[in-house]
């Protein structure tokens, strides 16, 4: 412990802690005989407990100081104004980046890092700078697993990507939309399912483009989070209604289509809104993190998306090979063109649940492991899935090709694809 008077205070040394000045001569009222006490008590190597803010854990032993001042017998907590206290640790590893330094204090019985900052990294020093006073520490994590190379790449893949995607969903919609008449002649329910999962997915990419990353403003990111969680839950469940529409095509006789159509989209846009409205009700600060606009990885919270991802996968799994099954069957018993038909309307479900169901089943091994190429196979293959939409919906299906034509005054064959 020091203490000295106002005027002497600037012979304190400035080894381990800077002095706020501006606030002691703040709480002082600039009296020159005002006391001064410093209060610094340092613990060396010690075991920080930060497993409620990052995965990782330190990589050597900490030291924590305790940084306590007190002018004109009053306890100074938070500084004045924009002033900063910068505090010195020793550096124990060689080649730190900024990127793996944290800096923290003491609030309550857990670690905090809000209100501190690191400063430089020179020498044998790591600084640390608060607007506080507190205990504080600072610990030393793995080094980040995307370098900035990748991160830009990344980066580029999946807003260049996205923006691709969403462009094919926004074409493939808009050219359901305009030649709905012409489609309703045809399996009007089948093409109703085909427009609620391209605006579903569509919706997910425009979210994410829009503001993924505006993780400055807490309110917004939460309500993206929200959004994104929901509309790519309605994804997977309008894929596996995909899958439900051609089981019950092939499979069995189903009379009443809008009847059925009514409760497609009550379960599809419903299902996912009654679990994001549960979740993000029952916890919704654990929407939004530091890096984007999604589900915090804290405490689990991630299995509240993927624990129904894994559901609605493996049920559309198990409905993916009952068609395939009914294929096999059809390829041996069906003539050439009843064949044809078949497989064309089995194409779409087979190729986009496998291209979905990948892209998440990367991200979950991509935040468990630190090899890169998940991140990049799970931007590629989420990218890929409105591109895809595209070409099987829409490029590749004969029925458009053909009702395009016709609102465009061409003679176009009649040959149709059920896809």
């Amino acid at each position: 412990m020091n203490t000295t008077s106002l005027d002497c205070l600037h012979e304190w040394r400035e080894n381990i802690t800077s002095i706020p000045n501006a606030t002691i001569w703040h709480m002082c009222l600039k009296q020159p005989n005002c006391t001064v006490k410093r209060v610094i008590i340092q613990l060396k190597d010690l075991f920080v407990d930060i497993s409620h803010l990052s995965n990782s854990s330190p990589l050597a032993y900490s030291d924590i100081i305790v940084l306590d001042y007190i002018a004109n017998g009053q306890q100074i907590s938070k500084l004045k104004g924009n002033e900063k206290v910068s505090l010195k640790f020793s550096k124990k590893l060689e080649n730190i980046t900024r990127e793996q330094v944290i800096c923290l204090f003491l609030d309550g019985n857990q670690w905090n890092k809000t209100g501190t900052e690191v400063g430089s990294i020179e020498g044998e020093n790591i600084e640390c700078l608060t607007n506080h006073l507190s205990s504080f520490t600072m610990v030393v994590l793995k080094a980040g697993k995307v370098s900035e190379s990748n991160k830009v790449a990344l980066k580029f893949i999946t807003y260049i990507g996205s923006g691709l995607s969403l462009a094919g969903l926004f074409i493939t919609c808009v050219v359901y939309i305009v030649l709905y008449k012409d489609l309703q002649i045809l399996t009007t329910s089948r093409h109703l399912v085909h427009l609620n999962l391209q605006i579903a997915l569509g919706l997910t990419q425009l979210v994410f483009l829009a503001g993924g990353s505006v993780t400055n403003d807490k309110i917004i990111c939460k309500v993206i989070a929200i959004l994104v969680h929901y509309f790519s839950l309605t994804g997977f469940t309008w894929i596996l209604l995909e899958a439900v529409m051609l089981y019950l095509k092939l499979i069995l006789v189903y009379d009443g289509e809008f009847v059925r159509m009514k409760n497609f989209l009550l379960f599809g846009w419903g299902f996912p809104l009654l679990l994001v409205g549960l979740s993000a009700g029952v916890k919704n600060d654990a929407y939004g993190n530091e890096q984007w606009c999604w589900l915090s990885d804290k405490d689990g919270f991630l299995w509240i998306f993927y624990a129904p991802v894994i559901i609605i996968t493996s049920v559309t799994l198990v409905t993916v090979i009952a068609v395939v099954r009914v294929l096999c069957i059809a390829s041996k018993s069906e003539g050439a063109d009843a064949k044809k038909r078949i497989i064309s309307a089995a194409r779409g479900v087979v190729i986009l649940f496998p291209t979905l169901g990948l892209a998440w089943g990367f991200s979950v091994i991509a935040v468990n492991h630190d090899a890169v190429v998940w991140k990049y196979l799970f931007a590629i293959f989420t990218s890929l899935q409105g591109f895809l939409i595209f070409l099987i919906y829409g490029v590749c299906n004969a029925e458009i090709r053909i009702a395009v034509g016709r609102k465009m005054g061409y003679g176009v064959n009649s040959a149709t694809s059920n896809t």
